[in-house]
């Protein structure tokens, strides 16, 4: 595999010396920068990626602004946050771009400059992530604000998937039902597979199973065969929670650990670590949630198995969450920095899995499945009074994967402790109800 990589190292860098991206006008003078860049991580040469990135942005970037961008871009993934700054403003100076806006206000935040990054995001107009950093910092009248401006311009999609998603997140079940009827009314409505999927979500999280599975039910007769593995995913995720674990393997088709984990809740323990391994091979991405789940449940599983090599996998899950919760997209920037918590705790950086922890739960303040995580990191940290009390904050908040919790070796030093016990129980009590609807 690393002779694969250094060739297409070599094949990358030529195709740009031949066309540098000097005349392309929008992704097309990044595209194959971005390839050279998922090699060279591969190879764990980021920092000589940087190197000729810097120089081609340099020689080119006059011409093109859009380098200074992208350069911005990957300095910002690899965690130099002032270089990352300074290069968005360069390129801003030749051309005031969206994108561009963007990526300085994320570096800005991630920084700790939070006013400026307002002012960035907020000059971007993209909303999906302005209300993430508002919720971050606590804004929660000026997100409504925000909301009611948005739901009044032509951008009804748009205000969907925000709104929608930020009512979800704080758990507002019934105002994100609502966002969805009036999204479908509309005139510019979503793709109607994209408003079945975010139906049946919250519809799922309120706990409303019997609806889900009746929308699951229509969607095999709506849609096309195209779309059947996204239902047969959810149809899963609705057997798992039922306690149905056979049906939920024999249904699930989502990578990401999902199908691994439904294995190895169901004795499959062999058969789990060898998903992983192939989906692990898959991986052209690492910048990705799927890949950074992969990553570290075949850590998380290997070491449970004793195997020597699960240290290095959960080293890569941990370099691979750190570049996703530094990326532009703050919608998976919360998981993201679970996912280095538990990596971290895993590895014996208490003092980084909790700075994860605190910028995670500031992020996502009301989600279920962080509860979940921040709950798995602290117990790997030896910290159970912490680890309980964020257990039973999951349980509270309608956490559904009980059929995980009661296998997940996150979580084996808290499974003798009467607190614990008390804790499964009344999450069976829940699921119990929520499941005969």
């Amino acid at each position: 595999k690393e002779c694969l990589y250094d060739s297409v190292v070599t094949i990358i860098t030529q195709a740009i010396e031949q066309s540098p991206g000097v005349t392309g006008r929008w992704p097309w003078a990044s595209g194959n920068y971005d390839l050279l860049g998922r090699a060279m991580f591969q190879l764990q040469r980021t920092e000589e990626y940087l190197d000729f990135f810097a120089r081609a942005a340099d020689k080119y970037g006059d011409d093109n602004p859009t380098l200074w961008a992208y350069l911005g871009y990957q300095q910002c993934l690899s965690g130099n946050y002032q270089d990352a700054i300074d290069t968005y403003q360069r390129g801003l100076k030749l051309k005031r771009t969206p994108w561009a806006l963007q990526g300085l206000g994320t570096a800005q935040w991630l920084s700790g400059d939070t006013e400026a990054a307002l002012v960035s995001i907020r000059e971007s107009d993209d909303f999906r992530c302005l209300v993430p950093l508002l919720k971050y910092l606590g804004k929660f009248d000026s997100i409504e604000a925000l909301l009611d401006n948005l739901r009044e311009t032509d951008l009804i999609d748009q205000w969907g998937w925000v709104a929608g998603g930020y009512y979800a997140s704080m758990r507002r079940y019934e105002d994100a039902l609502a966002v969805i009827d009036t999204v479908r009314a509309s005139d510019k409505a979503m793709y109607p597979m994209d408003l079945a999927t975010l139906e049946f979500t919250y519809y799922r999280q309120s706990g409303d199973l019997a609806r889900a599975r009746q929308l699951l039910t229509q969607a095999e007769t709506w849609f096309p065969a195209l779309w059947r593995s996204n239902i047969h995913d959810q149809q899963s995720l609705v057997a798992a929670i039922e306690g149905d674990l056979d049906r939920a393997v024999e249904l699930a088709e989502a990578g990401g650990g999902f199908r691994a984990r439904l294995q190895w809740a169901n004795g499959q323990r062999e058969a789990a670590i060898a998903t992983l391994e192939v989906e692990a091979d898959g991986i052209t991405n690492f910048r990705t949630s799927e890949a950074i789940s992969i990553l570290y449940y075949r850590g998380q599983l290997e070491l449970a198995s004793g195997s020597e090599r699960a240290e290095d996998h959960l080293e890569k899950a941990l370099q691979s969450a750190a570049r996703v919760s530094r990326s532009p997209a703050p919608w998976v920037r919360g998981e993201a920095r679970c996912f280095c918590a538990r990596a971290s705790a895993r590895l014996g950086d208490p003092a980084r899995a909790r700075d994860e922890i605190e910028f995670a739960v500031r992020l996502e303040p009301e989600r279920a499945d962080i509860a979940y995580h921040v709950a798995c990191a602290y117990t790997l940290m030896g910290d159970t009074a912490l680890a309980l009390q964020w257990l039973e904050t999951a349980v509270e908040r309608g956490h559904q994967e009980i059929w995980w919790a009661r296998v997940d070796p996150a979580l084996d030093n808290l499974r003798e402790l009467p607190r614990f016990k008390e804790i499964m129980d009344e999450w069976d009590r829940r699921n119990e109800a929520l499941t005969k609807g």
